[in-house]
Formats: C-alpha cells, structure tokens, sequence
C-alpha cells in the first residue's frame, strides 16, 4: 500500500481479514488462518503483529490496536475483533504516514491454506507536535515561507498607507 499524505503517526491501527467461510456442497469450513506469522513494515521497521502457534481451522478479521485489552493467550479458534498485537505498531509512532506499507505473510504448516489476504488498511491519529492533527497534512516548508512573505508585504503595504494619510 502506498500513502500519499504527509502527517506524523502518533497512534497505528492495522486491520486484516484473511480467510472466508467455504463451502462446498452442505459441508462449510473456514480456511487456516491461525497458522500464519504476520509482518508489517514501514521505512525499514518491521513488527510481527501475529506469531502463528496452532493450526486450526480459524475465521480471521482482526484490528490490531495497542491499546486493546484483547490479548491473544490463550488463542481463540475464531479472532475478531479488535487485539493487542504480539509486537507493539508504537514502533512506527513518530514517523511520517507517507510511503509504501508492506505486509509479509509467513505460513508456517502448509503453504496452500491460510494465506489468502482478503483486504487489509490502517487507520490512526497523528501527532499534533508532528503539525498534523486529526490526520491533517503537513504544511510543507515552502507553503509557510510564502504565507510569512505574504503577511509582510501585506504589513509593509498597511505603514506606507498610513505613512501617505499622515503627510
């Protein structure tokens, strides 16, 4: 994924859907999710958000936010909702949105089940010391050297007319 906005990352939610109900004829199963380590990486860091530890038929649509108070022990068969990943996503706090996300699936029993990634994204807050908020860009430098022109012409322009109302 590629983001093109510019803000300072102050707080990073990753969301993953990875496998769908199947069915075949009457019979349905879910695909092996809970079999797969997933990495996110931004800028040279990477977090393992989920470390794989059973193989079991399992429905995966999770948010991972650090600040949940779901954890992953014992592992549930089907996780949704919102967890704690395994490795904090604080690891990208302070850097810039701006760039190319990579998420790296690592299916540790078969490579045939549980790989498949549906859809996945980001949401977060930026950090307003960053001078972003609300996940506003950042203004570039040049926009803030022209705005301080602009208000200095503008103040120079008010003293000549005052100048030219006193004479």
């Amino acid at each position: 994924m590629n983001i093109t906005d510019h803000f300072t990352i102050a707080d990073l939610d990753a969301s993953f859907r990875i496998a769908e109900l199947m069915e075949e004829g009457d019979e349905q199963s879910w695909n092996y999710a809970s079999n797969v380590d997933i990495y996110l990486e931004h800028m040279g860091t990477q977090v393992l958000l989920f470390e794989a530890e059973f193989d079991e038929e399992t429905y995966f649509d999770v948010t991972f936010d650090d600040e949940s108070g779901n954890g992953f022990a014992p592992r549930d068969v089907n996780l949704l909702g919102d967890y704690r990943p395994d490795n904090p996503l604080s690891a990208f706090d302070g850097q810039d949105i701006f760039g190319e996300w990579k998420v790296t699936f690592i299916d540790r029993i078969a490579e045939e089940d549980g790989t498949d990634l549906i859809s996945w994204s980001l949401s977060g807050d930026s950090d307003p010391l960053g001078g972003g908020a609300g996940g506003e860009p950042i203004p570039e430098p040049g926009t803030l050297a022209l705005l301080g022109l602009g208000a200095a012409a503008a103040g120079v322009a008010k003293r000549r007319r005052q100048k030219r109302a006193a004479a």
